[in-house]
Formats: C-alpha cells, sequence, structure tokens
C-alpha cells in the first residue's frame, strides 16, 4: 500500500523533493489533456492511490507497468489506449496523453472513462491458449491477451468479447475483426499469430457520467463488473427498470419485439418465437405492477393484442396459439399466453382477455391425456404431431391450468392441474430441475394444501438438483425463477419444521448465489462501453453464452427477480 504522511517522510527523506517534481512534471503535462478527460482521470488516480498495493515485482513482466484507458462518450464503442512504463505514474501518464489525443481526433468528450492497471501477466502457448478458448464456455473468456512479453499488441477482455475477436468454435482469433480493432487501437497490423501468448488480468475502475467512481472486480466470472456485495429487493427492482425499458424500446407497431440483438455486430436476426413473445409480455406486466407508466402500459396492451391475433380456434372454440415459423400449435404457447393475459388483467385491471386466456385453457384440456401427461404439439390440423418435445411444456401448460383457477374459481382447472401433477411425481419429473414444475407446484398448493406429495416435490426440486442449481460456476436465469418459487412454497408450508436446516441452507444459498450471478449477465455501462451501440444495450440483461440479448432473456431475468424483491423480506425474516 502507498503510505502517507510523516512516518513516511521520515523513512524515505530524499525521496520527497522527487516527489515533489514528479507532481509538478505531472501537473504541466496534463495541462494539455482535456478538461473533461482530466477531471475524470483524476478521480480514478486518487481510488488508485487509495486502493492500490505496489508489489516488488514488475506485474506485466517484460512490459513493467501497463495502463489502459478506455473511453466512451456513451454513444460510440469505447476508444482504447494504453501505455507501458517502468514506474505506474509514467504508465498512466504516457496512456492518458494517447486516451486523449485519441478523443480530440474523433471529436469526442468521454462520458464514462475506465482505467485498467495489469495486475497479473503469464505466458501461455498458442496450442494451450486454442485448446482453453475452443473446451471453455462459448463467449467466457475472461483474460486480456497480449501478443507479445512486451505488450506491444494487447487487448482487454471485454475488446476481445465486444468485438468478436475471438473466433470459439475454433478456438482462433476471427482474422477480420481481429484487425479492425487492431486499426481501431492503431496498433498496426499482426502478419501471423504467435507461439506464445501472454495472459494477464487487471485491477479496474470506473468513472460514470456523473463522475462516480466504483472499484471493478478482480475475479474470474466477475471480473470488470463494478463489486457487489449482494442482491437486496431495492437492487432487484432497479435491474428490472431498466430491463423492461429495454423491451419497451425495441418493440415494433404492430406490438412484437426486435426479437434478438448481437451487439458485438450491431444485428439481428429475423426469426421470432411466439411462445418467447407471450413469456415477454408477461414479464413486463410484473414489471408494470412495480414501475407504472403510460408508455408501458401502451406497449403491454399492444404486445397483448398482437397475442390475441395470433390464436386460432379449433370446431369446438378452443383456442391455440399459432406459431407461424412451425406451422404447429405448442402446449408451451397456450401455456404461457394464459400466463400474460392472466398478469396483464391484474397489472392494468382489465378484464379484456379472459375470453381469450378461458379459451386457450379449453384448448389445453384438448391436449392433455387421461394419463393426466399432454399431447405437447399439434399440427395445423388440429392432430397430435408430436406427444412429447421437451420438459417445459409440461410445467407451463400445468402451471396456466393453474392461473385459469386463480381466475375463475372453476373447479376443472383445478382438477386437471392436479391430475397432471400426480403424474409429474409419479414419474419423476423432479430430476429435470425444472422452474415451470417449481412454478406449478407452487400455484397448486395455494389451493390444494392437504397433499403432502405437493409440498414434498417442491423442496426435492431443489435438493435434487442442488449440483446445477447451487454448486457449478454459472447458473441460469430461470434458476432464480426455480428457487424463489420453491421459497415461497416453503413460506406456506404447514409442517415447515420436517424441513431440514441444510435444506434450508441449500436453498438459501441457490438464491444468495444465483441473485448475485444475474449481474454477471447484465450491461453495466463499463461493458456496454466496448460494443458498437452502447446506448443500445444499457442496464439490460444478456446471455454471455451467445453473447445475445433476447426477449426470453430479458423475461427470466425479470420473471426471478420480481419473485425475489416481492419475497424479499420475508428471505430476510427466515435467515437469508
Amino acid at each position: 500500500m502507498i503510505e502517507k504522511g510523516a512516518d513516511f517522510m521520515k523513512k524515505f527523506p530524499l525521496l520527497f523533493p522527487l516527489l515533489f517534481l514528479s507532481i509538478i512534471l505531472s501537473s504541466c503535462s496534463r495541462q494539455e489533456i482535456s478538461p473533461n478527460l482530466a477531471a475524470k482521470a483524476d478521480l480514478l488516480w486518487a481510488q488508485v492511490e487509495a486502493s492500490w498495493e505496489e508489489p516488488e515485482e514488475k506485474l506485466a513482466g517484460e512490459a513493467g507497468h501497463v495502463v489502459f484507458f478506455s473511453m466512451s462518450d456513451g454513444t460510440s464503442k469505447a476508444i482504447v489506449r494504453y501505455a507501458r512504463g517502468n514506474t505506474l505514474a509514467s504508465a498512466w501518464d504516457k496512456a492518458l496523453a494517447k486516451g486523449d489525443s485519441a478523443m480530440r481526433k474523433f471529436g469526442k468528450e468521454p462520458v464514462w472513462l475506465k482505467v485498467d492497471i495489469v495486475r497479473e501477466c503469464s505466458p501461455c502457448s498458442a496450442n494451450l491458449l486454442a485448446n482453453r478458448i475452443e473446451q471453455g464456455l462459448d463467449w467466457g473468456f475472461r483474460q486480456g491477451i497480449a501478443f507479445d512479453s512486451k505488450f506491444n499488441v494487447a487487448f482487454l477482455e471485454e475488446e476481445l468479447n465486444g468485438s468478436s475477436i475471438i473466433n470459439y468454435d475454433q478456438g482462433a482469433f476471427d482474422a477480420k475483426f481481429l484487425q479492425e480493432q487492431l486499426a481501431a487501437n492503431e496498433l498496426g497490423s499482426v502478419k501471423q499469430s504467435p507461439a506464445e501468448f501472454y495472459l494477464f488480468r487487471c485491477n479496474a475502475w470506473f468513472c460514470d457520467e456523473n463522475n462516480e467512481v466504483f472499484d471493478l472486480a478482480y475475479d474470474g466470472y466477475n471480473q470488470g463488473q463494478r463489486m457487489i456485495e449482494g442482491v437486496d429487493g431495492e437492487y432487484a427492482r432497479e435491474l428490472i427498470d431498466g430491463s423492461a425499458k429495454y423491451l419497451t424500446a425495441n418493440m415494433k407497431e404492430d406490438g412484437s419485439f426486435i426479437y434478438d440483438y448481437y451487439p458485438q455486430y450491431d444485428l439481428s436476426t429475423d426469426s421470432y418465437n411466439i411462445i418467447r413473445h407471450a413469456g415477454t409480455v408477461w414479464s413486463m406486466s410484473q414489471a408494470y405492477q412495480l414501475f407504472p407508466s403510460e408508455e408501458l402500459r401502451s406497449s403491454i396492451v399492444r404486445a397483448a393484442d398482437y397475442l390475441v391475433d395470433a390464436l386460432d380456434y379449433n370446431s369446438d372454440g378452443a383456442a391455440f396459439l399459432r406459431d407461424r415459423e412451425g406451422e404447429e400449435y405448442t402446449l408451451g404457447g397456450s401455456g404461457l399466453a394464459i400466463l400474460a393475459f392472466n398478469e396483464v388483467q391484474e397489472a392494468l385491471n382489465t378484464k379484456n382477455y379472459q375470453t381469450a386466456a378461458l379459451a386457450l385453457g379449453e384448448g389445453i384440456l384438448f391436449m392433455q391425456r387421461e394419463s393426466g401427461c399432454f399431447n405437447q404439439v399439434l399440427d395445423m390440423d388440429f392432430k397430435v404431431k408430436e406427444q412429447f418435445r421437451t420438459i417445459y411444456y409440461d410445467g407451463e401448460g400445468t402451471f396456466a391450468l393453474c392461473k385459469l383457477y386463480s381466475m375463475t374459481g372453476d373447479e376443472k382447472w383445478l382438477i386437471a392441474a392436479s391430475k397432471a401433477m400426480d403424474y409429474f411425481i409419479a414419474n419423476d419429473y423432479v430430476l429435470f430441475g425444472d422452474h415451470w414444475q417449481a412454478y406449478s407446484v407452487n400455484e397448486l398448493t395455494k389451493y390444494i394444501t392437504d397433499n403432502q406429495n405437493y409440498w414434498d416435490y417442491a423442496m426435492a426440486i431443489v435438493t435434487e438438483n442442488k449440483t446445477s442449481l447451487v454448486d457449478r460456476q454459472y447458473s441460469s436465469p430461470t434458476d432464480l425463477e426455480l428457487l424463489m418459487s420453491v421459497f415461497e412454497t416453503y413460506t406456506r408450508r404447514p409442517d415447515q419444521a420436517s424441513v431440514s436446516s441444510a435444506e434450508l441452507e441449500t436453498l438459501f444459498t441457490g438464491i444468495r448465489r444465483t441473485a448475485k450471478r444475474q449481474t454477471n449477465e447484465f450491461f453495466y455501462p463499463e461493458f456496454a462501453m466496448y460494443v458498437l451501440e452502447p446506448r443500445r444495450v444499457l442496464n439490460t440483461f444478456f446471455a454471455r453464452n451467445d453473447f445475445r440479448i433476447r426477449i426470453d432473456d430479458v423475461q427470466h431475468n425479470i420473471g426471478g427477480l420480481y419473485l425475489f424483491q416481492k419475497d424479499y423480506d420475508d428471505l430476510v425474516r427466515y435467515g437469508y
């Protein structure tokens, strides 16, 4: 740690005039730096001084100290400049001067400024690097890469992923995107790949548009993201708000959404999935209950009306959600449309979608078999196309039946849902670890309270899937939906004492870890600044394994966090 005060001067009296001279020279060199950039850099330097621990060895090897500055005006991709030096201060000033020159060249003023200081560096052969990339998670490589020991050519991890420099399928660099980023960073060209690379990690700090400075995390999966000790109910609501705004901003005039977006290319595809559209309407309606606005209300209505227009009816008046791309009707589609209509009605205090929801319920009954399970996919003539396609459809259909009962009080919906749940329990569906099963049993136990199998099944969904829900490094946003649904079930359970402390701790650990992990796939500005259109992705969720934003990615993150914030006080009360 950098020492300060009289004790430091007593130890090193000869350093005082040198330090004073260094400050004077540094001030002179910074007079040329644009005031906005200099002000933000000074704030970052103060934070570095307060927390940087100067090691005995040179952290970047032959390069000595290496400092990166990433600068963005908030609307365009970050300009990255770096420099090396024998001291941290000299590397800092040289990198800052380079950054200022680049910003002036492009006529931009920094809204966001991020500094990375290389903290560790190690050689890695080209073959080993290729294997690590190819065998790891897609878009999961989280270290910077230098092409030589002196850092003549180097890229931060955020650049590698934000500019699609790494080809994860081939375990290699994409030549086109590599050359583009080399040119953008004024690093010349790379004629051929070296036999040895240098992988590095950085301590980093970020200064936002309000000149607030954030310490960024250093460890692998959290690397480069603002440090978050934990997620509470209020923080969850903030994440939901940003995500709902993203969905509203990406709605088309006809009520459909821009289905997916790949920010590293600034491209979307032409595909569309009506089931995911329905789920997105559901999550938007949840968000509206927290953050009501006329803009969000209007978007919800348009999206719900788009769903109504996608319904087809058989000769008995039963409705089915039409999948135009697959030319089929799915159980999951009908189930999620019912969930969407139910949530819209609750959020907007309307009965406009009741008729459509009930007709869809008749369609689900039409698909249910005597055993309790369902024919999952019908063709356009309402004949069975596939008895089974995915585990998710069963839970979606059952959860919808439960919601129809809560909507109407008609026993036939509850009987059908119970029949389905009995089938799932008898056939060990617990082993699938399906969040829709957790939603279903949570809803079912609100009305059927004397069936011990249901209470036990809810907790078993967690305990039988502990490895995937709690122990693995990565998690899915659907995990939080599952865990919170099980927690809600537990809070109503008549025999809570029968749940062991170990089982309860497994549940709480899963919730704690998953809620935190979801922030690792959220576009904070310190990461959004590395893609082509930062404002377009800012403050919403993405899927790191595909580096994309798809409407269901946002939906499931909202869904889990909505339950989390709703029940956060209960979590605390029960010892979370």
